[in-house]
C-alpha cells in the first residue's frame, strides 16, 4: 500500500507538470506493480545465521520512518527461528525458508549498520550469501 501511495504521489507531481499520455502509464504500472504478487526467494542457511541476524538487528539504530520496514524483518526472522524451535532443530543444522525479496534486501541493508564484532564476521557473511545465492538462482530462472 506504501509502493501505491508513492507511486500516486509521484504520478500527481507528473501530472503538474506533463498531463500526457506517459503520466498515465506511470499511474498504471506503479498500480500493476502493486497488484502483482510479491516476488519470494528461498535461501538455505544455517540456523545460527538466523539467530545472529535476529541478534544484530537489536544493535542498530533506525529512523521513524524505518520502523515499519524494521519490524517486518524482524518479525520474518523471528518466525523462522520459531519454526525451527518448533522443529527441534539444532543450530548448526541448515533450514530452507521462504523470504520475501523486498524483505532479504531490507535486512540486509539494516544489517550493514549493526554493531559487529570480528567473531560475528563469519555469521554476517553466511547469512548474506545465502541470501545472494537464493537471489541468483531466482534471476536464472
Amino acid at each position: 500500500m506504501k509502493k501505491f501511495m508513492l507511486c500516486l504521489a509521484l504520478v500527481a507531481g507528473v501530472f503538474s507538470v506533463n498531463l500526457g499520455s506517459e503520466s498515465f502509464s506511470a499511474a498504471s504500472n506503479c498500480y500493476a506493480q502493486e497488484a502483482a504478487a510479491p516476488v519470494t526467494i528461498k535461501p538455505t542457511m544455517q540456523i545460527d545465521y538466523l539467530v545472529f541476524a535476529a541478534n544484530a538487528l537489536k544493535t542498530i539504530e533506525i529512523k521513524g520512518n524505518e520502523v515499519d520496514a524494521f519490524l517486518v524483518c524482524q518479525q520474518t526472522i523471528n518466525a523462522e527461528i520459531q519454526k525451527c524451535v518448533d522443529a527441534k532443530k539444532r543450530t548448526d543444522e541448515t533450514h530452507t525458508f521462504e523470504i520475501r525479496l523486498d524483505v532479504a534486501q531490507t535486512t540486509v541493508n539494516l544489517l550493514e549498520r549493526a554493531t559487529l564484532t570480528g567473531a560475528d564476521a563469519v555469521r554476517y557473511k553466511g547469512f548474506v550469501a545465502s541470501l545472494v545465492e537464493a537471489g541468483k538462482k531466482l534471476q536464472a530462472k
